[in-house]
């Protein structure tokens, strides 16, 4: 499990650093959770997955709907959207998968995974 480092969280939020304190105070919505509970409980949570629409079909609608789909059509950078996914989970206080990973050591492996462009 990774601890958050809650000094750089600070620094990349910035002047909103006092909101995300907020929402985060006096604990973040996992500190209750027992990381075993989600090692014993992913099939469960892979169900749920599985149930929602696949990439290919929400890619689909985004593109009929004429939405952006990657940080290059947005003109952003690879550097600010990795940053995006490391530091997101803390401005709002809401339950969601990649929150739950940061239970993990994937919060490490996200640093240096590949981001796709297409």
């Amino acid at each position: 499990m990774s601890e958050t480092d809650w000094q750089e969280v600070e620094k990349v939020y910035g002047p909103l650093k006092d909101d995300m304190i907020q929402l985060n105070s006096p604990s973040t919505i996992t500190d209750d959770i027992d990381p075993k509970s989600v090692e014993e409980n992913f099939d469960n949570i892979k169900d749920i997955i599985k149930s929602v629409p696949t990439y290919d079909k929400v890619k689909t609608a985004m593109k009929k709907a004429g939405c952006k789909l990657t940080f290059k059509d947005i003109g952003k950078s690879e550097e600010l959207m990795r940053e995006a996914l490391l530091y997101h989970t803390y401005m709002r206080r809401r339950l969601s998968l990649l929150r739950l990973l940061y239970l993990t050591d994937f919060k490490e492996k996200l640093k240096t995974f590949p981001l796709k462009e297409e």
